[in-house]
């Protein structure tokens, strides 16, 4: 190094290399560096910066040391080794392993830690930016080895892609200037012949293919060939009617679009408009409802008032009398003491003579004399209802044959599809209030249960309400009904008339229960005008009397199945489920088996846990599974058994637990025919069958019972709206039951 600086300093003023500057310095340095790379790239050599790293850490030097052997080291690697070394006394080179003794005082390379740090500075100005790399979707330059950067262009003559870098001598060297550069392509390689590794310049047209200049002589002989470029030209030609065509037909969509989104605006602006107005319209319905409250209960109070003033009268009067009489009492007890005969004889007549008395029976009325109006009221809300439930029926009808968007190529929803949808809608049937009987009078016949006859009326478009248009018929009812009679002396108990009007029927009769007493639900504490309650529709008479049926039964012969519905058992099969039976839920005189899918009256309680879930007073069990959707299975019984649905929080002990006493189960008694729910039985033609398929809808609100021998025939069908997950339930008084896997 020293005689390479002799070199580079002028003769006449030599110089050693402390005395220059430490700039100085740095440029002779690098002036070195620069011919020892030229030197060493003569010999084919490359420099980098690998050799500015220390052989112990493998990175560039950090506070560069220079030992005496010449080898230079990051300051820290080369104590750290040394340090190791401490206890032999004896320091070595990791490089050339000469031995120093003893360790050896190590400075700082000023000049080799500047030239890292110049070498730093250079590579983080060279080092390209990460976007110049290949990331995924890229074309990979095709020259770049290591990392290889992102291909900008292709070359068509070349069959390769290059990055900007190498893309250069096609620039600048005459030797590419007819090259063909496109946009870097992935499929370049496509455009070599597979078979004879030759570029494809000509397109075959009986074949409509580009193949290279031997397939042309070879396998394409004879075919109608020519050159890509003229073949491409005449395409091009055409290229622009097809771009027409093609504008065009978007053009044709996009005016479809606009009248697709006119006629959506205009179905969501009438929609908007009919919802209001039908707000509007109940809104004024509710309010001439209120007022028809409000209007009662002023006629009641003005009757009481009448009635009161009368009874007021008359007590006054009564009381007079007693006044009157109570005073001559006093007089004649006075009279009796006194010592003058004259004055005795002379009152005495005029005290004891008491006129014609007053005095007549008075008959109490009954404790319910206001109840003909809640009678008239019940009547009024019953045909309100009919009306309704009619109206409701020719409403989704109508709903349903609107006609359908044209671009709308679905099958239009069918109205039993729409009445499945809003089924919670579906107000109650008609029932009979009970009017209670005098204590005197004799038991009243129950209203025949008939069923109604009455047709849907024609629809009649309303513009406002009054009392004329909502049920005159009913509500004229009202007022002659607060027609009381009383006289001045004499009340007369009014007999109660019993109001009898026709009721749907369905062929319910009055089942027998095991206990009697009624429980109060949350249904009835809603007031005549409740609306839902637990998946199932229900009035309750202002009076407190039970409702009929609150379900409806669709007759077996003729069952109305579900758009969609299976028939076949066949068609059930897909919708099978395996149940398993909940050993929490199970009566402790039930046996489980066979998976917990096979149950049996047991002899003796079984050593089950206690549990909140388990039934109590009843031989019954739930599955494990809650049921939504489509659901079948089938059951296999001996005995005395009841095959049911319920939901999960059906009461476990008590009267009412019974799968079919209540509202939450709907019971099929297997060995003598007959459908139960909410206490109430139907009994189901036909002999009793082994085997028992169920079949549930849960959306639609369809529960079907089959009989499954070597036909499948329906027992009974029930339509309801089902509000929670249903279970499977078994009721097993003596024999067995099992749920057959299907599956």
């Amino acid at each position: 190094m020293q005689r390479q600086a002799d070199q580079l300093a002028p003769p006449a003023a030599p110089c050693s290399l402390t005395q220059l500057s430490r700039q100085q310095q740095l440029r002779l340095l690098q002036v070195l560096f620069c011919c020892e790379a030229g030197r060493m790239a003569q010999r084919g050599i490359s420099l980098d910066e690998d050799m500015l790293r220390c052989s112990i850490c493998l990175d560039l030097l950090k506070d560069p040391v220079t030992i005496p052997c010449g080898h230079n080291y990051c300051s820290e690697c080369i104590k750290n080794h040394w340090k190791q070394q401490d206890q032999k006394a004896i320091y070595s080179c990791p490089q050339c392993r000469e031995v120093f003794t003893p360790r050896p005082v190590v400075g700082k390379n000023t000049m080799l830690a500047e030239l890292v740090e110049e070498i730093k500075k250079v590579a983080l100005r060279d080092a390209p930016c990460l976007h110049q790399y290949v990331g995924p979707g890229d074309v990979s330059c095709d020259f770049c080895t290591g990392r290889k950067m992102k291909a900008t262009k292709s070359c068509l003559q070349c069959l390769a892609s290059y990055c900007d870098l190498h893309l250069q001598p096609h620039y600048d060297s005459p030797a590419f200037k007819t090259h063909k550069l496109v946009t870097a392509s992935a499929d370049i390689q496509e455009n070599i012949c597979s078979l004879h590794n030759k570029m494809k310049e000509i397109f075959c047209r009986s074949d409509q293919r580009t193949i290279c200049f031997l397939c042309s002589m070879d396998e394409h002989k004879g075919h109608d060939t020519v050159s890509a470029a003229a073949e491409r030209t005449e395409w091009q030609q055409e290229l622009g009617a097809r771009r027409q065509d093609i504008w065009q037909r978007v053009q044709d969509r996009e005016e479809a679009l606009k009248l697709l989104q006119k006629e959506g605006d205009i179905i969501t602006g009438s929609a908007s408009d009919t919802v209001e107005n039908i707000q509007a319209m109940f809104k004024q319905l509710l309010q001439l409802l209120a007022q028809r409250s409000y209007d009662i209960q002023q006629l009641i109070g003005s009757q009481q008032e009448a009635e009161m003033r009368q009874v007021e009268e008359l007590q006054q009067r009564v009381q007079q009398e007693i006044s009157e009489l109570t005073r001559r009492d006093q007089e004649l007890e006075k009279l009796a003491h006194t010592e003058d005969h004259v004055q005795f004889l002379r009152r005495y007549p005029s005290l004891i003579s008491l006129g014609p008395s007053t005095n007549s029976p008075i008959n109490i009325r009954s404790p319910n004399y206001f109840n003909q109006i809640t009678y008239a009221v019940t009547e009024l809300i019953q045909k309100l209802q009919d009306t309704l439930r009619q109206e409701w029926t020719r409403i989704a009808m109508t709903t349903a044959a609107l006609p359908q968007t044209p671009a709308h190529h679905g099958i239009p929803p069918s109205p039993q599809a729409i009445l499945s949808k809003v089924g919670s809608l579906e107000l109650p049937p008609k029932i009979h209030p009970k009017p209670e009987r005098p204590k005197d009078s004799a038991p009243a016949a129950p209203p025949p249960l008939t069923k109604s006859k009455t047709a849907p009326r024609p629809p009649r478009r309303l513009k406002s309400f009054d009392d004329k248009v909502l049920i005159p018929s009913a509500y004229s009812n009202i007022i002659p009904t607060a027609q009381f009679h009383t006289s001045s002396m004499e009340f007369k108990m009014l007999k109660p008339t019993y109001p009898t009007h026709p009721t749907p029927g369905t062929h319910l009769q009055k089942g027998p229960k095991v206990s009697s007493p009624t429980y109060p639900t949350p249904d009835q504490s809603k007031g005549p005008l409740s609306d839902l309650t637990e998946g199932e529709n229900t009035f309750t008479s202002p009076l407190g009397y039970p409702s009929l049926d609150k379900f409806k039964v669709l007759p077996p012969a003729a069952p109305n199945h579900t758009p969609g519905e299976p028939k076949m058992r066949t068609e059930f099969l897909p919708y099978a489920c395996r149940l398993h039976l909940d050993p929490n839920t199970a009566n402790k005189m039930l046996v489980l088996s066979g998976q917990n899918m096979r149950v049996t009256r047991g002899k003796k309680k079984q050593s089950y846990p206690n549990h909140p879930e388990r039934f109590t007073d009843r031989f019954q069990v739930l599955s494990r599974e809650g049921l939504t959707g489509r659901c079948y299975w089938e059951v296999e019984w001996s005995g005395i058994v009841s095959v049911a649905v319920a939901y999960k929080h059906i009461v476990r002990a008590g009267g009412t637990s019974g799968f079919g006493d209540n509202k939450m189960s709907w019971a099929l008694y297997c060995h003598n025919n007959k459908y139960i729910h909410d206490g109430r039985s139907l009994d189901l033609p036909g002999p009793p069958c082994s085997r028992i398929g169920v079949y549930l809808d849960h959306e639609a609100g369809v529960l079907s019972f089959y009989s499954i021998s070597s036909t499948m025939a329906l027992l009974h069908q029930v339509q309801a709206v089902f509000t929670q997950p249903l279970h499977a339930g078994i009721c097993v008084g003596s024999g067995s039951a099992e749920l057959l896997q299907l599956l």
